[in-house]
């Protein structure tokens, strides 16, 4: 994977003042072309394939972290939203300050996102300035963070007590949005 998340997007910028660091991070992406080339790649220095030649390539170097600092910065781009530790911290704000111990403990982190060398380690220490100090953050990441919220509505799916999950139209009709809760 050639994208990662920088644990400090600032300090990662200056790859642009020392020619050094922009070696250390730039790296080439062959493109694919769909006939010799299926899926691109990046390409390994110093072992250049014998049909690398004939093939686009695209030089990525700040764009490896910049793009997923997005998840992080979404008002960069001009979206107008609060990054993943803000989304996660506005949700504990609306559990009861009670639960707030065991939710930060038990904090489970799937999507491909979480698959970025450095996700984790940015996610946690974000985080870890948004809420309280006395509280411990603690982020779980399955083995299988692609598919992992797949498996677990396919465990829901095939559950013996499915129905009592389920939330009609009629439900929502007769009860509500809030008629979910009183169900």
């Amino acid at each position: 994977m050639s994208a990662f998340v920088a644990e400090d997007f600032k300090q990662a910028m200056q790859v642009h003042y020392s020619e050094e660091k922009r070696r250390e991070i730039t790296v080439d992406y062959v493109l694919p072309d769909f006939t010799t080339v299926k899926r691109g790649y990046v390409r390994v220095p110093g072992k250049p394939r014998e049909d690398e030649e004939q093939q686009q390539m695209v030089s990525l170097c700040n764009e490896r972290f910049t793009v997923p600092e997005l998840l992080f910065n979404p008002s960069d781009i001009g979206v107008q939203q609060v990054g993943i530790p803000e989304a996660v911290a506005d949700c504990l704000k609306a559990c009861p300050w009670e639960a707030h111990r065991d939710l930060l403990l038990n904090i489970l982190i799937v999507g491909g996102s979480a698959q970025f060398p450095g996700f984790l380690p940015r996610l946690k220490h974000d985080l870890r300035a948004l809420v309280p100090d006395d509280l411990e953050v603690s982020l779980i990441c399955p083995e299988d963070p692609l598919r992992y919220a797949w498996y677990g509505g396919r465990e829901v799916a095939t559950s013996p007590n499915f129905d009592e999950f389920v939330y009609t139209q009629d439900d929502y009709e007769e009860y509500g949005f809030l008629g979910i809760n009183q169900r």
